[in-house]
């Protein structure tokens, strides 16, 4: 089976972060996005949420893959902290396989940035055999 790869910058926060103010402010087009209250599928979001999604990659070169998403999103790092830090809003990368059934994936592996900055203050990198 060839192997579908995707990775994504994802904000989420309440009703003050606004998705298409981000991507006014950045330039950066989501790949989906909404405000906190629409109506999809007959209920009302819970929160605001703006995603940029690169892939498929036909390759497990899963480090590839974030690179590309990273050369992407570092050009508007300052306005991303910023959002972060004026606002309510969690930033998250992600990274995960489009090929195999949900009742047949692994489940799903977070740390925090705060770990990972540990992880990397040591000079290590994180390596996860699943």
């Amino acid at each position: 089976m060839t192997p579908q790869v995707f990775s994504s910058f994802s904000l989420t926060g309440d009703e003050s972060f606004d998705p298409d103010e981000f991507t006014a402010s950045t330039g950066l087009a989501p790949t989906t996005h909404w405000r906190k209250g629409e109506v999809s599928r007959g209920r009302a979001r819970r929160h605001s949420f703006w995603s940029l999604e690169v892939g498929p990659d036909l390759t497990y070169e899963h480090q590839a893959q974030v690179v590309r998403l990273l050369d992407v999103i570092e050009p508007h790092a300052e306005a991303i902290r910023r959002l972060i830090e004026q606002n309510d809003v969690d930033a998250q990368v992600g990274l995960w396989r489009g090929d195999v059934a949900e009742d047949e994936s692994t489940a799903g592996i977070n740390f925090s940035s705060s770990v990972l900055h540990r992880i990397t203050a040591l000079g290590a990198s994180l390596d996860i055999d699943i």
